[in-house]
């Protein structure tokens, strides 16, 4: 017997203040993810992903799962912890779903991107950018007191990039990928 079935699951909402979970509740049943993850968000800007890996499969089973993922994603402030979680669900997810909920992509049919990692981050993550200032920001400014960081470059065909988020999120020109461990980096800085 499926344990999943419409309307079977509840949201699970014990991460958000209880001042906005009435909020929260309708903005998800209405289908307004961005508002509902906005909302986890003003709770913590540490929530957004928990709350949605609380959740996953209420939005599975409503058809918003990759909208969700990318809204949780754009609003969770640091992602760093949360990175394997989204490799496995961005392969899992339906791409061209995800691609739908992304904002546009720039034109052509490869790009390079950066990846800006401090400390141990993982150079292999899921957050690249077309942008080398902002790559430069996250392998040095970010977070100081982690020390210097090193800076990644690939070029990947744009049948690569899962998804695309600017306009609707952090405005970095960030783009989503999942690398195989293996694949090789240039590390410039």
């Amino acid at each position: 017997m499926n344990a999943i079935k419409q309307g079977k699951l509840r949201l699970r909402l014990r991460y958000i203040r209880p001042a906005f979970r009435t909020s929260a509740r309708k903005l998800a049943n209405a289908g307004v993810v961005n508002g509902f993850f906005y909302v986890a968000a003003v709770s913590g800007d540490y929530l957004p992903m928990r709350v949605w890996f609380d959740n996953q499969q209420w939005f599975l089973e409503r058809d918003l799962a990759e909208k969700a993922l990318l809204a949780a994603w754009t609003r969770q402030q640091n992602t760093y912890y949360w990175t394997p979680f989204a490799k496995v669900y961005l392969k899992f997810y339906d791409r061209e779903k995800l691609l739908k909920y992304s904002d546009p992509f720039p034109s052509g049919d490869s790009y390079t991107l950066y990846r800006g990692v401090q400390g141990e981050g993982d150079p292999h993550g899921v957050s690249w950018t077309t942008s080398l200032d902002i790559a430069t920001h996250f392998a040095t400014d970010h977070n100081r007191f982690m020390g210097l960081g090193k800076i990644y470059r690939i070029t990947v065909p744009r049948a690569d990039v899962y998804a695309r988020i600017h306009e609707s999120g952090r405005e970095e020109h960030e783009m989503l990928l999942v690398l195989d461990k293996d694949m090789p980096l240039e590390r410039i800085s």
